[in-house]
C-alpha cells in the first residue's frame, strides 16, 4: 500500500511511498517564480556570447561594437576575470571565459551585461569572434598523442598514478 507523503509535515516514509515536491503545485499552476521571472529595480540583463565550433582556436575577440550600444554596461572576457581563471569540481581545468580555444560546442567566450534583455542579446551578437578551426579530437587513441588540451597539466598529483602522456586525467590499474 502506497502512502502520500504532504510537503513541510514530519512524516514516516518508506521506500515506495511517494512523497509530493513542495515546489510541485505552484509550478504546475504558473505561480512559482523561477529565476528568470524575478525582477529588482536597477537590474542588469545578462547574455553569453557561446562558441559556435566544437574545437577552435581564438584568433580575436572584438567587443568594441558592443560595447558602444545604448543601454549595454558592460562586455566582459577572459581578461575581466580576476585571479584563477579557472574553476572545476575535482581539478581546476574549466575556463571561465574561454582563454586561447574553445573546446566544446557552446563554451562561453564573452557576457554582456545591460539594461533589457533584448539589449543584451543585440550586443552579444556584435561581439565578433574570430576563429580558427581545429579538428575536435573523438578517438581516445588519438587523443593520447594529441596536443594536451590543458597546458600545465592542471590534473597532475591528483590521480592514482601519474601519467607523462597527454590528456590522460588519471591512470587506474
Amino acid at each position: 500500500m502506497s502512502v502520500l507523503l504532504t510537503p513541510g509535515k514530519l512524516g514516516v516514509g518508506r521506500i515506495g511511498d511517494r512523497a509530493l515536491r513542495s515546489d510541485g503545485t505552484p509550478k504546475v499552476q504558473g505561480q512559482f517564480a523561477f529565476a528568470s521571472d524575478l525582477i529588482a529595480p536597477g537590474m542588469l540583463w545578462g547574455h553569453t556570447v557561446r562558441s559556435p565550433h566544437a574545437h577552435a582556436e581564438i584568433v580575436e575577440v572584438d567587443i568594441s561594437e558592443a560595447v558602444a550600444m545604448p543601454g549595454v554596461h558592460a562586455v566582459l572576457t577572459h581578461t575581466d576575470v580576476p585571479g584563477a581563471k579557472t574553476y572545476g569540481l575535482e581539478f581546476a581545468d574549466q575556463p571561465v571565459l574561454a582563454i586561447d580555444r574553445v573546446r566544446y560546442f557552446g563554451e562561453a567566450v564573452a557576457l554582456v551585461a545591460a539594461e533589457h534583455p533584448e539589449q543584451a542579446r543585440r550586443a552579444a551578437e556584435r561581439v565578433k569572434v574570430t576563429y580558427r578551426e581545429l579538428e575536435p579530437i573523438t578517438d581516445m587513441e588519438r587523443a593520447l598523442e594529441s596536443v594536451p588540451l590543458h597546458a600545465g597539466k592542471p590534473t597532475a598529483g591528483h590521480g592514482y598514478r601519474d601519467d607523462d602522456r597527454p590528456n590522460v586525467v588519471r591512470h587506474v590499474v
